[in-house]
């Protein structure tokens, strides 16, 4: 057995201690006994010198013999000082941060210096701030010691950093404070600082309020004035800047006071210059500049020069008034000397105005002269503007290269040809003059050819410049045009013009009538000529070009125009002058235009051109209304006749060609008498074709003038009809009718075969008389229509041969409401309710048409009205139970129009809790024309499960986990539908259901219950049958699952919808039940062993059996089996 061992005794432990402590201090006396080792043992003598030690990688003092402090120093500067590549920096200076502020005299610097120290021990590095006096001296940000020396021959400070940190790259803050001299010149300040070399230097400078600041540095490496000034803030009492620059350099930085702070006696200029420039005919260039010179600060002007073009030459003036000018040279930024003219005034005034005039010959060659023109620089001025006119006389041609200008608009002047302005000097035009000779030019030439079936014809309009001296006629060669006559006004004399040998001569009208002083003046000559079309076998044609005899042709524009029925292709070969223009190839309705283009030639092409022929085409969009006449307009008339008005409307389309005289087919002679044709909105007349005697109906032709592009034919007529009749007689019994319509047609024209595409025509029948129709003619198809007094809307079927259809068969019925029907006819009702567990708040809706003077609205029993409007006009009302209306015999008039009746009541007592039915409002005298609409609210915890005897109105749909009925039509489509106010819609937490019935609005009783309700009743009764088929086997029984199976399936197939809610809320007790299930099994206890007895004799023997022994288990689940053996008897 382990025992722990004695403790020690008091004295035994104090002479343990004292044995530690005698060994202790004799290692100490022998190791201060004892030299270092391979030193030989001698006695220490003081000689009087001072020895250093020097201090090894292990931190041991190693003593440094037969050598003295300054060699060792000049030994460990050549080291350090040693630009051998094999040696590696010792240190790298990331970034120094200045921040400072100008004092009198002097800047105040607080310098941080954040090195990366990259080996142990002493290291020397080199701050600058050569001519900077250190305020404070330098300390680290990690404590080590550091000191500075300052360079004698540099002027610059080092600093002494020992790396004492563990690691061997350790990074370093050195702060210092120092301050440096400003230097003053003028309102100018500035001083030079000089920072060691860095990846990254920034300085934040604080200067005084109001002054602008720059900065420029000798960065080695880096190009003149790298530092940059990268933001200013400007506060009433600062302005502080933040320079950045990079690398070794002296940074200088410059501040002086802004343009406000400068005192108003240095004036800032602005001149305004205007200067006309002329050609003279012997091609000099003649320039007079007025200059308007503005001081902006209001400072007096003394003097200011003016640089003028090199070769110009100056023209003094003879005399001014104020001021005298004179030329002086002085040098520009290269050292070169430029002249300049001197303008010095008597007067100092803000505002002065000057004229310089000058004179250039420009530099000749072989074609032309160039000169340069347009600069006036007011060398000490900011900003200058202005404008440049340049003229010349018709005896110059000249073109020119801008810089700095910019074109304007060419002025009224004769002479003038050019106007440029400029924002800015020097500005200058380089001009290339030639002198022009005097013949006869063509500037401009147009053509106009007009394409016809059988012939072209051309306006033709040419401008020419023509010399003073010139007296001959202008020569066109005709090419074969003939019938030369005059287009419009023009310089032609006529009476003298003639046609000799295919040529045209057109002589001019006397200089008399040319008020210019120009040697040229400017001619226009227009005629028309024409051209017989004759047509190749290809079915194309040349056509040449009429040009006059000039030496130079014009580039020529051509318009080609052709009929509506024709298509003009220009045929362009490789070597054509003709190329299409901007506008090329463009077609409008009834008529087609080619631009052209024709460069200059020495010998006329013809104009090749294909042409084609294409039918007309007319596009026809039919319309027509029927209206069962007649409207009533009391209530004791009578129709006058059973005919109805019938109204067409032809919107007709014409391309490549007009439209031509119509003809009308299919219109009864009986309806002649009040047949009406408007064209365009007025009415025309028609010509009745001939028509054998026997035939009922009449062609009818019209005649269109003008042969328009577009046009809207409407023709109005009446016809018999039974409909009129049917409403104002007892008959109940249908009646079928044909109603004839007109078709169009076109009259054949000389020209070709005109085509016409009609599509189909919209028809729409509208009755106020109280009938149904129905159309059960094939040739027609319905289709919906918004308006509530259309009848019905038909659409005629397409069909092959593009034919408009000819006639409706129609059915006529009798229906509720109508002419011989007293009663109110009501076309649309909505009834909302919003419901409560013990209240409720209901607005009725109708739209309705009524001949009776009095309306009467039985409000439900119990009912308290809020409100009733008719036409949006409130109804003052005194009895509470019921709505009487008195209308007003302007209104029963109108039986065309439909009214609007609104109410609002509410029923308190009368809920979702009550059970009571929700008896409807009862208009009296009134038959309801289409469905009634009712529309439920409930608060979100109660469901509406049905509503018995009404058309459920709702689509069903998933949001998420919920499947719930949606509204077809919302509150705001009922609302248009019923033409009612616009109120406000339930809250987002409400459920909404929507009905409808057919007939009058009866009492509805519909079925609401609580969801939770639901959802416990449904989730119960799956909890009781999922537990009761586990736990009672005698549930499991195919009878049993066959009903449960039969029930569910009904449910899908007669209530869909209501059998997937109804089974979201039952898969709950279904869920539970299987989790009891499996909480069953998973927590079920260990049995207890059976106990089995035996019987021998009169013995008994009892012998427990293990659960290993035992009998197989039932497999009925939640059975307890015990089962006994007897003894064998």
């Amino acid at each position: 057995m382990f025992r722990p061992p004695a403790r020690p005794s008091c004295a035994k432990l104090a002479a343990m201690i004292a044995a530690i402590a005698c060994f202790l201090c004799v290692r100490i006396v022998a190791a201060q006994m004892t030299p270092p080792s391979g030193a030989s043992r001698a006695t220490v003598e003081d000689n009087g010198s001072t020895l250093f030690y020097l201090q090894d990688d292990k931190g041991e003092y190693r003593f440094v013999p037969e050598a003295s402090y300054e060699e060792f120093r000049k030994w460990f500067d050549e080291i350090r000082t040693s630009d051998g590549t094999t040696s590696p920096p010792k240190y790298s200076l990331k970034r120094v941060e200045v921040v400072g502020g100008a004092k009198d005299g002097y800047v105040e610097l607080d310098l941080t210096y954040h090195f990366e120290l990259l080996e142990k021990g002493w290291t020397k590095a080199s701050l600058g701030l050569a001519g900077a006096a250190i305020r404070e001296l330098p300390t680290t940000s990690d404590g080590s010691r550091c000191y500075g020396e300052p360079d004698p021959s540099t002027g610059k400070y080092f600093l002494w950093m020992r790396n004492e940190a563990e690691e061997e790259t350790h990074p370093v803050e050195v702060h210092l404070k120092a301050a440096v001299r400003t230097e003053t010149n003028g309102d100018e300040t500035r001083f030079s600082l000089n920072v060691s070399s860095a990846s990254k230097f920034q300085l934040n400078l604080t200067l005084p309020a109001g002054v602008v600041a720059s900065a420029s540095s000798n960065a080695i490496g880096a190009a003149a004035g790298s530092a940059l000034v990268t933001a200013t803030d400007q506060t009433d009492e600062h302005t502080l800047v933040t320079v950045e620059t990079s690398g070794g350099s002296t940074l200088q930085m410059t501040w002086s006071p802004t343009r406000r702070a400068i005192q108003d006696d240095a004036p800032i200029l602005r001149a305004i210059g205007d200067i006309v420039a002329t050609i003279e005919d012997d091609l000099q260039l003649k320039t007079t500049a007025n200059l308007q010179v503005t001081s902006l600060n209001g400072a007096p002007i003394e003097s200011f020069d003016i640089r003028i073009t090199n070769d110009a030459e100056w023209l003094p003036p003879s005399q001014t008034v104020d001021y005298q000018l004179r030329e002086v040279f002085l040098p520009d930024g290269d050292g070169v000397e430029q002249r300049y003219v001197r303008v010095e005034f008597a007067n100092k005034l803000p505002t002065r105005e000057v004229e310089l005039k000058t004179r250039q010959v420009g530099v000749a060659d072989a074609k032309e002269n160039r000169i340069t023109a347009g600069i006036f620089d007011v060398t000490q001025a900011k900003e200058q503007e202005g404008q440049l006119r340049l003229n010349y006389s018709e005896n110059v041609i000249a073109s020119w290269s801008m810089r700095n200008y910019r074109r304007e608009v060419v002025g009224d002047g004769m002479d003038q040809r050019a106007a440029f302005s400029y924002a800015a000097q020097p500005a200058e035009i380089e001009i290339k003059a030639t002198t022009n000779q005097p013949t006869l030019q063509a500037t401009s030439a147009s053509y106009q050819l007009v394409i016809n079936e059988e012939d072209v014809q051309v306006d033709a309009d040419f401008v020419f410049s023509v010399p003073k001296s010139y007296s001959e006629p202008i020569t066109f060669d005709l090419h074969g045009w003939k019938n030369v006559v005059k287009f419009k006004e023009s310089d032609v004399d006529w009476a003298q013009a003639e046609v000799v040998d295919g040529q045209w001569l057109a002589p001019l009208l006397s200089g008399e009538t040319d008020r210019s002083t120009s040697a040229a003046r400017l001619a226009r000559v227009s005629f028309t000529a024409t051209f017989p079309l004759d047509l190749d076998d290809l079915g194309g044609v040349s056509l040449p070009i009429i040009r006059p005899q000039v030496a130079k042709p014009a580039a020529a524009s051509l318009t080609i125009f052709t009929a509506p029925n024709l298509k003009a292709s220009p045929d362009f070969s490789a070597d054509s002058p003709y190329q299409l223009d901007v506008l090329a190839h463009e077609e409008n309705v009834g008529v087609q235009r080619v631009h052209l283009r024709m460069n200059p030639t020495e010998r006329m092409q013809p104009l090749r051109l294909g042409l084609e022929q294409i039918d007309q085409q007319l596009f026809v969009t039919p319309r027509a209304a029927i209206d069962i006449e007649p409207p009533l307009r009391s209530l004791e008339s009578s129709p006058p006749d059973s005919r109805c008005q019938v109204v067409q409307t032809f919107r007709i389309h014409a391309f490549y060609g007009g439209i031509g005289n119509l003809l009308l087919h299919g219109a009864p002679r009986s309806a002649l008498a009040d047949l009406v044709i408007r064209l365009d909105g007025e009415e025309v007349g028609y010509a009745q074709l001939q028509s054998p005697p026997d035939v009922t109906e009449s062609a009818l032709r019209i005649d269109v003038l003008g042969e328009p592009t577009e046009a809207e034919l409407t023709i109005e007529y009446k016809v018999s009809s039974p409909g009129a009749a049917l409403a104002s007689s007892g008959e109940m019994a249908p009646m079928i009718t044909t109603i004839p319509l007109v078709w169009l047609a076109t009259e054949p024209s000389l020209a070709g075969p005109i085509k016409m595409v009609v599509r189909p025509t919209e028809l729409t029948i509208s009755s106020q008389s109280g009938i149904n129709v129905v159309a059960p003619d094939p040739a027609w198809g319905e289709v919906p229509s918004d308006s509530p007094n259309v009848l019905l809307q038909l659409e005629s079927v397409a069909t092959g041969q593009n034919a408009a259809p000819t006639a409706v068969t129609l059915e006529f019925s009798k229906r509720p409401g109508g002419v011989g029907d007293l009663r109110t006819r009501v076309k649309r009702c909505w009834i909302q309710d919003a419901l409560t567990s013990d209240q409720r708040r209901t607005r009725a809706c109708f739209l309705l048409q009524t001949r009776q003077p009095t309306l009467t609205l039985q409000l439900p029993a119990g009912a308290e009205l809020f409100e009733a409007n008719w036409n949006s006009r409130r109804i003052e009302n005194d009895d509470s139970g019921r709505v009487t209306l008195q209308i007003e015999p302007t209104e029963l008039s109108r039986t065309t129009a439909m009214d609007t009746l609104e109410v609002w009541f509410e029923i308190k007592g009368a809920g979702l809790t009550t059970g009571e039915p929700l008896e409807p409002p009862v208009l009296e005298e009134a038959v309801y024309l289409e469905p009634v609409y009712y529309q439920l609210a409930c608060p979100s915890d109660w469901f509406c499960l049905s509503a018995p005897g009404l058309t459920e109105e709702m689509l069903w749909e998933w949001e998420g986990l919920s499947y719930l009925p949606i509204e077809r039509l919302n509150q705001k489509n009922l609302e248009s539908w019923a033409n009612a106010s616009e109120q406000s819609s339930f809250p987002p937490g409400m459920s909404q259901y929507l009905y409808s019935s057919i007939g009058a609005p009866k009492a509805i009783d519909p079925w609401f219950v609580r969801r939770r309700t639901l959802m416990g009743a449904f989730g119960g009764i799956a909890l009781a049958l999922g537990l009761g088929l586990f736990y009672l086997p005698q549930m499991r029984r195919a009878t049993v699952i066959g009903v449960l199976v039969a029930a569910t399936a009904a449910m899908a197939i007669f209530y869909p919808h209501h059998a997937v809610l109804l089974g979201g809320m039952a898969a709950i007790g279904l869920a539970c039940s299987l989790f009891s299930i499996v909480l069953y099994f998973a927590l079920g206890t260990r049995r207890p062993a059976r106990t089995v007895v035996r019987r021998t004799g009169s013995e008994s023997q009892v012998r427990a059996l293990s659960p290993e022994s035992a009998e197989p288990v039932s497999t009925q689940a939640g059975s307890a089996l015990l089962k006994s053996s007897s003894a064998e008897a």
